[in-house]
């Protein structure tokens, strides 16, 4: 008996199993719809905001507190990973960036987003909402801000 107690002490003492990090919401797993609004003044033919729309998917894998999204690119490429917690809003803001091929914005045929921040959450209607922000080069800009606005649903 006096080694079982000491036994139980001694674990007691060692600080136990380690607490798990909160899971993100497993329900932000899976393919999402999502209807994308690109802004960016640089690139918009009359100086203000919205440049583009389009439409697109979102594809989230989901382990713990992490997610992985791909096709966050306005072209459909790009793999980022997120951290977060429950419905979110999970994000990856790195100090990194990733580098997006081409595409037409706005008024210019080629635009090269370099995405530095990606948030994504879990809204109570059971809708995606995301943002992908950055800068971008094309037509005579040079690091001009831009941001994707995303709104998804299954």
């Amino acid at each position: 008996m006096l080694r079982m107690i000491a036994a139980l002490l001694l674990c007691a003492a060692c600080g136990g199993s380690p607490t798990a990090a909160p899971a993100l919401n497993p329900a932000f797993a899976g393919s999402w719809t999502v209807s994308a609004s690109v802004t960016g003044p640089a690139f918009s033919p009359t100086g203000k905001g919205l440049i583009s729309n389009y439409d697109g998917t979102l594809l989230l894998t989901t382990l713990g507190p992490t997610a992985t999204v791909a096709h966050v690119c306005p072209d459909g490429s790009g793999t980022v990973t997120v951290n977060g917690t429950d419905n979110g809003p999970a994000g990856w803001d790195g100090g990194q960036s990733l580098i997006c091929p081409a595409v037409a914005l706005g008024n210019c045929a080629s635009v090269v987003p370099t995405l530095t921040l990606v948030t994504v959450e879990l809204l109570a209607d059971g809708t995606l909402s995301a943002l992908a922000a950055g800068v971008a080069d094309g037509c005579g800009a040079t690091k001009a801000p831009v941001s994707v606005f995303l709104s998804g649903h299954r």
